[in-house]
């Protein structure tokens, strides 16, 4: 690993403890809103109905707690990925994975990328099964992005200062559960072998990473989850394909490559920024970045959360954008070239650094 690699590591790890105590101080501000709010006896809220404010205060202790789940989800994650990858993937790798005109480095890099692949579909079909399942009859979650629903998007922010953590269970253990997974992914990112996608990378996990934090620490919960279904369901025929590749299912590989392209465009280009960015950025303004809905006075911590958390929304849309040129690359390669080609999960060994730093002889010399 370079230097600018172990650079870019370590702001990702830093990144992870600010995160969580930030976090915590965004806590102590909803804390006090909240007890304004109920000091003050309003009978609605900013969007309408009623505050639960008993259980709403008491589920404002548990975000510690909430925090320690997404911990046990990481540990869980990494030790089912190091058993399944010993005791079931490696068998069938060598028996699926085993083309003859690979030499044994190539063969062997195959090989670890088909089963950091099948690892990486099982966990998405698992989590937008799931997701789905927590969401689907959720007041806020309209049917362009889990099937089933039938809410209006708008309804994240109903009594937006008392949502603070939703006592649901299923959502809370959907958003640990991300969180956790976003953890162990930038462990392995940083102690697998270097890719060329390493900084995309780095930068997509940190983001990741930072927005499932800050939206449970700011009460972001019922867009948050918006933005994890949208990218889960999306993950799971990118990686379904990158396994169909090594397979060499040319066939299935471009059907998949076809999907992704479409399931992308719907969700992350599309019902993304319409649905979320649109509804965070401007409906949520006068409700967020007013004085706490009527209560109180101005924050700077509501100020900074509705910023960081739309300058975070927006920097994902982007790297969206970027992900998709990669696609089209591909496709392009697959249509009229015949080959199916991921661009963007390339191993540098040393002998491609070489193959790319020394300058190419004329023949003879």
């Amino acid at each position: 690993m370079g230097r600018q690699e172990r650079i870019a590591s370590a702001i990702a790890l830093c990144a992870i403890p600010i995160a969580l105590w930030y976090a915590m101080e965004a806590r102590h501000f909803v804390a006090d809103k909240r007890e304004r709010i109920r000091g003050q006896d309003l009978g609605g809220g900013v969007g309408g109905g009623a505050y639960d404010t008993e259980e709403d205060l008491q589920s404002l202790s548990s975000v510690v707690r909430d925090f320690g789940v997404a911990a046990a989800f990481t540990v869980a994650i990494v030790v089912f990925r190091v058993l399944l990858s010993k005791f079931v993937l490696s068998s069938l790798t060598e028996a699926w994975v085993n083309h003859k005109e690979w030499d044994e480095s190539e063969l062997r890099q195959r090989r670890e990328k088909f089963e950091h692949c099948f690892f990486l579909s099982l966990y998405y079909i698992t989590a937008t099964g799931f997701g789905w399942y927590a969401l689907y009859d959720k007041s806020w979650v309209p049917a362009a992005i889990v099937p089933g629903a039938s809410g209006e998007v708008n309804n994240c922010w109903t009594n937006f200062w008392f949502q603070f953590n939703e006592r649901c269970t299923e959502v809370k253990l959907y958003y640990m559960l991300s969180l956790g997974y976003t953890f162990q992914s930038l462990f392995f990112l940083i102690v697998r072998k270097h890719r060329r996608n390493f900084f995309e990378m780095a930068i997509h996990h940190t983001l990741e990473m930072l927005l499932i934090i800050y939206s449970w620490g700011y009460g972001y919960v019922r867009i948050g989850t918006l933005v994890l279904a949208l990218h889960d369901v999306g993950d799971v025929f990118i990686n379904v394909l990158r396994c169909a590749n090594e397979l060499r299912f040319v066939k299935t590989s471009v059907f998949l490559l076809l999907s992704t392209l479409v399931t992308w465009v719907w969700f992350r280009l599309w019902a993304y920024p319409w649905y979320v960015i649109r509804s965070t950025m401007f409906y949520a303004y006068d409700i967020v970045m007013s004085t706490g809905g009527g209560v109180g006075e101005s924050s700077l911590i509501a100020h900074e959360g509705y910023y960081f958390f739309n300058a975070m929304l927006c920097a994902l849309y982007v790297l969206h954008w970027f992900w998709f040129y990669m696609f089209l690359k591909i496709t392009y390669h697959a249509l009229f070239m015949n080959r199916v080609d991921d661009e963007v999960d390339v191993v540098v060994t040393e002998k491609h650094e070489q193959e790319q730093t020394t300058p190419t002889t004329k023949k003879g010399q």
